[in-house]
């Protein structure tokens, strides 16, 4: 009888275990969490980036605005796609 009684809370325990994960992953929640995996291609290209970022903070002439390089490097981004895509800084939305 005591066998069969804990056979039986082991058995509920997997079964609700097994529903639960099933459940996250039919229902598509642990999408929400996971980390998109980008080519190596992309990681070289971004290390390229930081490179010539990093070569314009420390060699050019006058210190530059971080603030004004990254926002232009957003903005080239986007509009290397179609000509409607556009970046606008949060400045934009601040209410008044």
């Amino acid at each position: 009888m005591w066998r069969l009684k804990r056979w039986m809370k082991s058995r509920t325990v997997l079964v609700i275990l097994s529903a639960f994960f099933l459940g996250i992953t039919l229902g598509g929640v642990g999408k929400l969490h996971k980390v998109s995996a980008l080519a190596p291609s992309v990681y070289e290209e971004l290390r390229i980036f930081s490179d010539v970022f990093s070569y314009v903070q420390r060699e050019y002439v006058e210190e530059p605005n971080t603030k004004n390089l990254v926002y232009g490097a957003i903005k080239g981004m986007l509009e290397t796609l179609d000509p409607h895509s556009s970046f606008m800084p949060p400045e934009m939305f601040k209410e008044t």
